[in-house]
């Protein structure tokens, strides 16, 4: 069994692969040595993996995975089934390579786009070659509602609305709906539509939190997998240990 651990801006996602099955996916705001010991309980985990977007990790946590398990650190140095084209590999997220990893295992041979809609919304383009170019990084739907409520004097905080949202509101919390919603898929919509003009065939691939969401409403075709990052993470532990 291998453990796979993804520190994201919010959460800590702790899932247990069987081979490539996940088996298991935890959630968790703050990961304690009590957690992981009741998943090494539960699972005979040999191997494992860290990945974080940012910031210090734990040290307790780190020392715990190097002395009970084949441990590697998430880094842009590791073995990889893409190569990166990337003007500066060591500022990019750990968390977009392993999404674009997880979606060149799902779809081979082909050009892809990842878009993973969490509280950021990265666009990661992996030509038909297995090159990964880049991509683009704009702010997640909830970022966007902080943002208009903390960046203005009056403007209300809001959550994320769940009915369709009419493109024309005619409050100011309508405007704001209408404003963060179809503005988002709007903005996803033509990214899709610009990546297509360099590869009519190019697969789109969505990820993260906000993933069915933004698939239900977008009117494109999509492949909908919410656990890309886990899923290559899993990939890149296998190639970086025996």
């Amino acid at each position: 069994m291998k453990l796979i651990i993804d520190r994201g801006n919010t959460f800590y996602k702790v899932a247990v692969f069987d081979n490539d099955k996940l088996v298991e996916l935890k959630t968790y705001r703050n990961l304690t040595i009590p957690d992981l010991v009741a998943t090494f309980l539960s699972f005979y985990i040999k191997k494992s993996i860290f990945c974080s977007v940012g910031g210090i990790e734990k040290t307790e946590i780190l020392d715990f995975l190097k002395g009970n398990s084949e441990f590697v650190s998430m880094t842009e140095q590791l073995v990889l089934p893409i190569r990166i084209a990337y003007k500066t590999p060591f500022s990019l997220g750990k968390d977009r390579i392993a999404s674009v990893v997880g979606a060149s295992q799902v779809v081979k041979g082909k050009a892809v786009l990842v878009i993973d809609a969490g509280s950021c919304i990265c666009f990661d383009y992996l030509g038909k070659d297995a090159v990964y170019h880049g991509g683009s990084i704009a702010p997640g739907l909830g970022m966007k509602y902080k943002a208009l409520h903390n960046f203005t004097a009056d403007l209300p905080l809001l959550d994320l609305e769940s009915e369709n949202v009419d493109l024309c509101g005619q409050s100011t919390n309508t405007c704001i709906h209408s404003g963060v919603i179809n503005g988002t898929l709007c903005e996803i919509r033509g990214f899709i539509d610009l990546y297509r003009e360099i590869d009519k065939d190019l697969v789109v691939m969505l990820s993260g939190g906000d993933a069915d969401f933004i698939a239900e409403r977008l009117n494109r075709n999509v492949i909908v997998e919410k656990h890309l990052v886990l899923q290559g993470l899993n990939v890149i532990l296998d190639a970086n240990t025996k």
